[in-house]
Protein backbone atom coordinates (compact mmCIF):
# COMPACT_ATOMS: atom_id res chain seq x y z
CA UNK A 1 0.00 0.00 0.00
CA UNK A 2 1.55 3.34 -1.04
CA UNK A 3 1.67 6.31 1.33
CA UNK A 4 -1.02 8.34 -0.49
CA UNK A 5 -3.48 5.45 -0.29
CA UNK A 6 -2.64 4.95 3.41
CA UNK A 7 -3.38 8.63 4.20
CA UNK A 8 -6.65 8.39 2.28
CA UNK A 9 -7.65 5.30 4.30
CA UNK A 10 -6.88 7.08 7.60
CA UNK A 11 -8.92 10.12 6.57
CA UNK A 12 -11.84 7.90 5.58
CA UNK A 13 -11.79 6.21 8.98
CA UNK A 14 -11.65 9.56 10.78
CA UNK A 15 -14.78 11.02 9.23
CA UNK A 16 -17.03 12.77 11.73
CA UNK A 17 -20.74 12.04 11.64
CA UNK A 18 -23.52 13.97 13.35
CA UNK A 19 -26.93 12.80 14.48
CA UNK A 20 -29.67 14.47 16.50
CA UNK A 21 -30.70 12.51 19.57
CA UNK A 22 -32.69 13.46 22.65
CA UNK A 23 -30.67 13.85 25.84
CA UNK A 24 -31.86 14.72 29.33
CA UNK A 25 -29.44 17.25 30.82
CA UNK A 26 -29.75 18.34 34.46
CA UNK A 27 -31.01 21.90 34.90
CA UNK A 28 -30.16 23.93 38.00
CA UNK A 29 -31.53 27.34 38.89
CA UNK A 30 -32.17 29.93 41.59
CA UNK A 31 -35.76 30.92 42.27
CA UNK A 32 -37.47 33.55 44.38
CA UNK A 33 -41.16 32.87 43.90
CA UNK A 34 -43.81 35.48 44.74
CA UNK A 35 -47.57 35.49 44.45
CA UNK A 36 -47.77 38.23 41.80
CA UNK A 37 -47.73 37.89 38.03
CA UNK A 38 -44.37 39.58 37.44
CA UNK A 39 -41.42 37.31 36.60
CA UNK A 40 -37.88 38.58 35.99
CA UNK A 41 -35.70 36.06 34.16
CA UNK A 42 -31.92 36.46 34.63
CA UNK A 43 -29.53 35.04 32.01
CA UNK A 44 -25.83 34.95 32.93
CA UNK A 45 -22.80 35.28 30.67
CA UNK A 46 -20.40 32.80 29.08
CA UNK A 47 -18.36 30.65 31.48
CA UNK A 48 -20.38 32.07 34.36
CA UNK A 49 -23.19 30.87 36.60
CA UNK A 50 -26.63 31.93 37.73
CA UNK A 51 -25.71 32.52 41.35
CA UNK A 52 -23.40 35.43 40.53
CA UNK A 53 -25.95 37.33 38.44
CA UNK A 54 -28.70 36.54 40.95
CA UNK A 55 -26.63 37.91 43.84
CA UNK A 56 -25.59 40.96 41.84
CA UNK A 57 -29.10 42.04 40.86
CA UNK A 58 -31.62 40.70 43.36
CA UNK A 59 -31.39 43.72 45.71
CA UNK A 60 -32.31 46.23 42.97
CA UNK A 61 -35.18 44.22 41.49
CA UNK A 62 -38.78 44.70 42.65
CA UNK A 63 -39.44 42.82 45.89
CA UNK A 64 -42.88 41.75 44.64
CA UNK A 65 -41.53 40.10 41.47
CA UNK A 66 -40.55 36.46 41.13
CA UNK A 67 -36.92 35.95 40.10
CA UNK A 68 -35.66 33.00 38.07
CA UNK A 69 -31.95 32.57 37.30
CA UNK A 70 -31.18 29.27 35.53
CA UNK A 71 -27.69 28.00 34.84
CA UNK A 72 -26.79 27.61 31.19
CA UNK A 73 -27.60 24.35 29.51
CA UNK A 74 -23.97 23.34 28.94
CA UNK A 75 -21.47 22.92 31.83
CA UNK A 76 -17.92 24.24 31.29
CA UNK A 77 -15.32 23.08 33.85
CA UNK A 78 -12.43 25.49 34.46
CA UNK A 79 -9.31 25.54 36.61
CA UNK A 80 -9.50 27.88 39.61
CA UNK A 81 -6.17 29.24 40.88
CA UNK A 82 -5.84 30.61 44.43
CA UNK A 83 -3.52 33.48 45.42
CA UNK A 84 -2.90 32.06 48.91
CA UNK A 85 -0.97 29.09 47.53
CA UNK A 86 -3.80 26.57 47.98
CA UNK A 87 -3.94 23.82 45.37
CA UNK A 88 -5.86 24.69 42.21
CA UNK A 89 -9.35 23.20 41.95
CA UNK A 90 -11.67 22.33 39.12
CA UNK A 91 -14.76 24.56 39.24
CA UNK A 92 -17.94 24.49 37.20
CA UNK A 93 -19.41 27.26 35.06
CA UNK A 94 -21.96 27.25 32.23
CA UNK A 95 -22.79 28.58 28.79
CA UNK A 96 -25.95 28.79 26.68
CA UNK A 97 -24.70 27.94 23.18
CA UNK A 98 -21.46 27.48 21.23
CA UNK A 99 -20.46 30.02 18.59
CA UNK A 100 -17.17 29.94 16.68
CA UNK A 101 -16.18 33.60 16.22
CA UNK A 102 -13.38 32.65 13.82
CA UNK A 103 -15.47 30.50 11.49
CA UNK A 104 -18.59 32.65 12.09
CA UNK A 105 -20.77 29.64 12.70
CA UNK A 106 -22.81 28.03 15.48
CA UNK A 107 -21.82 24.55 16.59
CA UNK A 108 -24.90 24.64 18.86
CA UNK A 109 -27.28 27.55 18.37
CA UNK A 110 -29.77 29.20 20.76
CA UNK A 111 -32.60 26.73 20.17
CA UNK A 112 -31.83 24.12 22.90
CA UNK A 113 -31.39 26.83 25.57
CA UNK A 114 -34.62 28.56 24.53
CA UNK A 115 -36.52 25.28 24.70
CA UNK A 116 -35.06 24.48 28.13
CA UNK A 117 -36.05 27.87 29.56
CA UNK A 118 -39.53 27.67 28.08
CA UNK A 119 -40.07 24.21 29.60
CA UNK A 120 -38.65 25.29 32.97
CA UNK A 121 -41.03 28.25 33.23
CA UNK A 122 -43.99 26.07 32.26
CA UNK A 123 -43.07 23.63 35.04
CA UNK A 124 -42.42 26.26 37.71
CA UNK A 125 -45.41 28.47 36.89
CA UNK A 126 -48.08 26.09 35.52
CA UNK A 127 -51.24 27.76 34.25
CA UNK A 128 -50.06 31.10 35.61
CA UNK A 129 -50.67 34.32 33.68
CA UNK A 130 -47.20 35.88 33.79
CA UNK A 131 -45.67 39.13 32.64
CA UNK A 132 -42.00 38.42 31.92
CA UNK A 133 -39.01 40.75 31.85
CA UNK A 134 -35.72 39.23 30.67
CA UNK A 135 -32.34 40.61 31.78
CA UNK A 136 -29.35 39.09 30.03
CA UNK A 137 -25.66 39.80 30.59
CA UNK A 138 -23.00 39.23 27.89
CA UNK A 139 -23.79 35.84 26.25
CA UNK A 140 -27.06 35.87 28.18
CA UNK A 141 -27.75 39.23 26.54
CA UNK A 142 -27.16 37.77 23.08
CA UNK A 143 -29.58 34.99 23.98
CA UNK A 144 -32.29 37.14 25.61
CA UNK A 145 -34.21 38.26 22.47
CA UNK A 146 -34.40 34.67 21.23
CA UNK A 147 -35.76 33.52 24.59
CA UNK A 148 -38.24 36.38 24.53
CA UNK A 149 -39.57 35.23 21.17
CA UNK A 150 -40.30 31.77 22.60
CA UNK A 151 -42.21 33.22 25.57
CA UNK A 152 -45.44 35.01 24.55
CA UNK A 153 -45.61 36.60 28.03
CA UNK A 154 -42.43 38.67 27.42
CA UNK A 155 -43.06 42.38 27.90
CA UNK A 156 -39.47 43.70 27.67
CA UNK A 157 -35.84 42.60 27.34
CA UNK A 158 -32.82 44.31 28.89
CA UNK A 159 -29.46 43.44 27.33
CA UNK A 160 -26.27 44.23 29.27
CA UNK A 161 -22.95 44.24 27.39
CA UNK A 162 -24.32 42.05 24.61
CA UNK A 163 -25.17 42.41 20.94
CA UNK A 164 -28.53 42.26 19.18
CA UNK A 165 -28.02 39.68 16.41
CA UNK A 166 -29.85 41.60 13.70
CA UNK A 167 -28.63 39.15 11.05
CA UNK A 168 -30.72 36.43 12.71
CA UNK A 169 -33.60 38.68 13.80
CA UNK A 170 -33.90 40.86 10.68
CA UNK A 171 -37.02 39.12 9.38
CA UNK A 172 -38.77 39.07 12.74
CA UNK A 173 -40.93 41.87 14.06
CA UNK A 174 -40.04 41.86 17.74
CA UNK A 175 -43.26 42.21 19.80
CA UNK A 176 -41.51 43.76 22.81
CA UNK A 177 -39.01 46.62 23.34
CA UNK A 178 -35.34 45.88 23.92
CA UNK A 179 -33.21 48.14 26.09
CA UNK A 180 -29.46 47.73 25.63
CA UNK A 181 -26.97 48.95 28.25
CA UNK A 182 -23.28 48.85 27.36
CA UNK A 183 -20.06 50.01 29.00
CA UNK A 184 -17.92 52.11 26.68
CA UNK A 185 -14.78 50.55 28.21
CA UNK A 186 -15.90 46.99 27.54
CA UNK A 187 -12.91 45.10 26.07
CA UNK A 188 -14.69 41.78 25.62
CA UNK A 189 -17.75 42.79 23.59
CA UNK A 190 -17.16 45.70 21.19
CA UNK A 191 -19.53 48.52 22.24
CA UNK A 192 -19.33 50.33 18.88
CA UNK A 193 -20.27 47.20 16.99
CA UNK A 194 -23.15 46.59 19.41
CA UNK A 195 -24.36 50.15 18.93
CA UNK A 196 -24.33 49.75 15.13
CA UNK A 197 -26.28 46.50 15.43
CA UNK A 198 -28.82 48.16 17.70
CA UNK A 199 -29.28 51.05 15.28
CA UNK A 200 -30.04 48.52 12.55
CA UNK A 201 -32.45 46.78 14.92
CA UNK A 202 -34.34 50.07 15.34
CA UNK A 203 -34.18 50.74 11.58
CA UNK A 204 -35.92 47.39 11.05
CA UNK A 205 -38.97 48.85 12.79
CA UNK A 206 -38.43 47.62 16.33
CA UNK A 207 -38.65 49.52 19.61
CA UNK A 208 -35.94 50.09 22.20
CA UNK A 209 -33.10 52.25 23.41
CA UNK A 210 -29.30 51.98 23.54
CA UNK A 211 -27.39 53.38 26.54
CA UNK A 212 -23.61 53.72 26.26
CA UNK A 213 -22.07 54.37 29.69
CA UNK A 214 -18.80 56.29 29.58
CA UNK A 215 -16.90 54.72 32.48
CA UNK A 216 -18.34 51.19 32.62
CA UNK A 217 -16.60 48.04 31.38
CA UNK A 218 -17.55 44.35 31.05
CA UNK A 219 -19.12 43.91 34.45
CA UNK A 220 -22.21 45.17 36.24
CA UNK A 221 -21.17 48.27 38.17
CA UNK A 222 -23.33 50.85 39.93
CA UNK A 223 -24.06 53.00 36.83
CA UNK A 224 -25.26 49.90 34.98
CA UNK A 225 -27.38 48.87 37.97
CA UNK A 226 -28.94 52.34 37.99
CA UNK A 227 -29.78 52.07 34.29
CA UNK A 228 -31.33 48.64 34.83
CA UNK A 229 -33.65 50.11 37.47
CA UNK A 230 -34.54 53.00 35.14
CA UNK A 231 -35.32 50.65 32.23
CA UNK A 232 -37.41 48.37 34.46
CA UNK A 233 -39.61 51.40 35.12
CA UNK A 234 -39.78 52.45 31.45
CA UNK A 235 -42.71 51.72 29.21
CA UNK A 236 -43.15 52.33 25.49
Amino acid sequence: MDSIHLVWCIIERMKEFKSKISLDLPVSYFLRKKEGKELILLLHGFQDKASRLYQTLQSILPATSSLLAPNGLFPIPYKKEFQDGSPARLKLAYCWYFYDSFEKTYHIDQTPACNMIQTLIQQLFPKQDLSITIIGFSQGGYLAPFVGLTLPQTKKVIVINGEIKVDLLARKQIPFPIYSIHGKRDEMVDPQNCQRSFQQFLANGNQGEFDLLENSAHFIDEPIRERIVAQLNRSF
